[in-house]
């Protein structure tokens, strides 16, 4: 039980880590062209 409740928070924390780079680029101006979580394939456009 406990190998799974680590293994969905690390993944909501890479989440929220790559939605930081995702919001970081827009604020600086960087087109981004497609959000994916890990290696799969894109969320949104």
């Amino acid at each position: 039980m406990y190998a799974l409740a680590f293994i969905v928070v690390v993944g909501l924390v890479v989440l929220v880590h790559e939605l930081g780079h995702f919001g970081a680029a827009r604020l600086c101006g960087v087109r981004v062209y497609e959000f994916a979580f890990g290696f799969g394939p894109r969320l949104f456009v």
